[in-house]
């Protein structure tokens, strides 16, 4: 895709993900974090209806495409409206696939072929006023560019970090640190104006069941309320501890994706 081409699908995603924010947190979130990327995930699979509908193929990406224990082609899918929808579906999609899905697309998956359900991912938020429970304060930092070498033996982008300078605008990471190790850490990026994404929550398997990950998350929370922002949160059913840390804190359910296995039926022609 041609670089002024590919920038304008970017951004027709972008204002449409920015209609319903929290609803589309997953593509906006996706987008955010693969522009840093070189070359840039998924956008060279990255397809938009003007319907008002949306496709990634992420069976290429670094992270995404493969870790699913079957190799199958991966895709994520968004839409509002049945038609715009089946057409980019119809067109795009392999004979067997898997797709992580709005509720709107399983009518439409189903028209294409047999499907199967295989998992789910609980979108979150939580609103200024709405934090709860009561965190054990942490002595929490935000990395910076000084902190590539940590960052690095957490095997955690330090590249990256030049670009984190507002919480705002390219997002930051924060970390609890002991003894020059990074012991646990999380990023937090815009989504769109008021509204933050909290990913990326990690704890050293030493220092689990301590509070940690619940005391981080906590501190940035309290941060982005300050300023207004409302935050989301992604969690997959099957995390008990990251749904338990999410609901301690007072993030409750706004939206959830379908998993989804996809079998088409291959025409192949006359004999």
């Amino acid at each position: 895709m041609a670089e002024p081409e590919q920038a304008r699908l970017v951004a027709q995603i972008r204002a449409w993900c920015h209609e319903d924010p929290i609803r589309r947190s997953r593509f906006a979130w996706l987008l955010s974090m693969d522009e840093r990327r070189d070359p840039p995930w998924p956008y060279g699979g990255l397809w938009f209806d003007r319907g008002g509908a949306a496709l990634a193929d992420l069976s290429p990406h670094p992270e995404y495409g493969t870790h699913l224990d079957n190799r199958l082609p991966w895709f994520q899918a968004a839409g509002e409206e049945w038609l715009p929808l089946l057409r980019l579906l119809d067109q795009r999609l392999p004979a067997e696939c898997e797709v992580l899905a709005d509720e709107v697309a399983r009518e439409v998956l189903e028209s294409l072929g047999t499907v199967e359900p295989t998992g789910s991912l609980s979108v979150r938020a939580c609103a200024p006023g709405e934090l709860t429970g009561h965190a054990r304060p942490v002595p929490a930092v935000r990395l910076t560019s000084a902190d590539r070498a940590l960052v690095a033996a957490d095997d955690w982008r330090p590249e990256d970090l030049d670009r984190e300078t507002d919480e705002h605008q390219d997002g930051v990471r924060w970390a609890i640190i002991e003894r020059r190790q990074i012991i646990c850490r999380l990023i937090v990026q815009p989504i769109s104006e008021g509204l933050a994404e909290i990913s990326d929550v990690h704890t050293h398997p030493d220092h689990r069941r301590q509070g940690l990950g619940a005391g981080l998350v906590a501190h940035v929370l309290r941060r982005l309320h300050d300023e207004g922002w409302t935050a989301t949160y992604s969690v997959h059913p099957s995390n008990f501890a990251s749904i338990c840390l999410a609901s301690s804190l007072g993030f409750t359910e706004r939206f959830i994706w379908e998993r989804y296995w996809l079998r088409r039926e291959v025409d192949g022609g006359d004999e």
